[in-house]
């Protein structure tokens, strides 16, 4: 479990890698081109980028091994060899970001619609998405224009609907500060300060698994480690967890990579201070967090999250990803219901001229469409599954070969799911109007 954590840990870099490649292209291809020598240069320094990856094959290789060195030598030097390309990663986005458009593509407000139908979301303010350089942390300032809520995302994540759940944290803060059914929890924030800096994201945390499922959870997890926040994964990722339990998510990758996060947290620990303390953060218990999920659960009743149900039909839609095919609409019963309902109007008796119902039965297979947050949770899933394979064959590949290939994966698969999106909310204007 611990080594699977860290496969998706450098798979994550490894991504983003491939990520910034196809940042790159629509650099070439865009009306707007940036001069030529400062392409070139981009290019020269990603392709370092990746040659130091591959400098460090055989290590990486380990993690696929049976046997691998104590798991905390392993871990720091894992830290050292994905420190330096992703803070190079990160530098190489900052420069990146003078020349990329800023607009972001219509797929990302349908995602945004659909997290915060405008029933739900009582604020007149327009939302703005803006971009940042990859590894800035932006805190959304919900009151820099008036009538303007900002939601910063990654350039990283442009293309990227797995991405898309790290936004609205503008909106969250703002419903936060103005819901009165909350009221009774800032009234605890009223405490030390410590408290006070860590109760607050946590109602804000538990509001976005509410709206987003699992696949916040994924996304804040993975963000965390790369950030080395230690203090998001020793008190705010077992409360997320927690809550997944309260919402009845249960997936067999999101307790593996719980007990992976515990098992890096426990032998990443930091050395006691000088005077023999060891380093303290602050944790919830279980009533405290139970206390938080039910509050969220009276501020976005269910009409309005991401549910169980939901969760389901994004684990059927996931195998779609490896086979190309669209994700944005499904049948409301299986194959297996559909034949068993015919049989049994088969073999049921009939008055003389009595119709068989087709209709009924062609009403089981008609397909409704799927929505954003399903898809994104359905792409997510397959991410996790697949991933360390991925990894492995980038790492396998002769020379660069693997991060092409995976350039090429990844956009694939980020087409497939921004036309998912897409075709979804035509199915659904056709079937229900604007």
């Amino acid at each position: 479990m611990y080594r699977t954590l860290l496969k998706l840990l450098i798979f994550e870099v490894v991504e983003k890698v491939a990520r910034m490649e196809g940042l790159l292209h629509d650099l070439e291809q865009g009306a707007d081109t940036a001069p030529s020598a400062f392409v070139h240069s981009l290019r020269g320094k990603l392709k370092h980028i990746k040659e130091s990856i591959l400098a460090e094959k055989a290590f990486l290789s380990l993690l696929f091994a049976e046997k691998t060195a104590k798991e905390k030598e392993f871990a720091e030097k894992l830290a050292l060899v994905l420190e330096g390309p992703y803070q190079q990663l990160c530098d190489l986005s900052k420069l990146l970001a003078y020349y990329t458009p800023g607009t972001v593509i219509p797929e990302t407000h349908l995602f945004l619609k659909d997290v915060m139908p405008k029933d739900f979301d009582s604020s007149e303010a327009r939302q703005v998405v803006l971009f940042h350089p990859e590894g800035e942390a932006v805190s959304p300032n919900t009151y820099a224009l008036e009538n303007v809520l900002l939601e910063p995302l990654s350039l990283l994540h442009k293309h990227n609907p797995l991405g898309w759940v790290g936004l609205a944290q503008g909106y969250l803060n703002q419903l936060y500060e103005t819901t009165s059914t909350l009221e009774s929890l800032r009234v605890q924030m009223r405490g030390p300060q410590s408290k006070e800096a860590v109760l607050r994201p946590l109602i804000t945390h538990a509001m976005a698994l509410r709206l987003m499922g699992p696949a916040y959870y994924y996304y804040s997890v993975i963000e965390a480690l790369l950030r080395q926040d230690r203090d998001f994964l020793v008190s705010l990722e077992p409360a997320l967890f927690i809550g997944l339990n309260h919402f009845n998510f249960t997936d067999k990758s999101l307790v593996i990579l719980h007990e992976a996060i515990e098992k890096f947290v426990e032998t990443t620990a930091p050395e006691p201070s000088e005077e023999g303390n060891p380093v303290s953060v602050l944790t919830f218990e279980e009533d405290q967090v139970g206390a938080v999920l039910r509050a969220v659960e009276k501020v976005i009743p269910d009409k309005h999250a991401f549910t169980e149900k939901h969760f389901q039909r994004s684990l059927q839609l996931q195998e779609r990803l490896g086979r190309d095919v669209l994700l944005s609409s499904m049948t409301m019963y299986t194959p297996e219901d559909v034949y068993e309902s015919l049989t049994s109007q088969q073999n049921e008796p009939r008055l003389s001229g009595e119709p068989f119902p087709i209709y009924d039965m062609l009403g089981m297979v008609t397909e409704t469409p799927n929505t954003p947050r399903e898809i994104i949770n359905a792409g997510w899933v397959h991410k996790m599954e697949r991933g360390p394979v991925w990894l492995y064959n980038t790492l396998n590949s002769t020379k660069l070969e693997g991060f092409e290939r995976l350039t090429e994966l990844v956009s694939s698969q980020d087409h497939l799911l921004i036309k998912s999106i897409e075709t979804s909310e035509v199915h659904r204007v056709l079937l229900c109007g604007l």
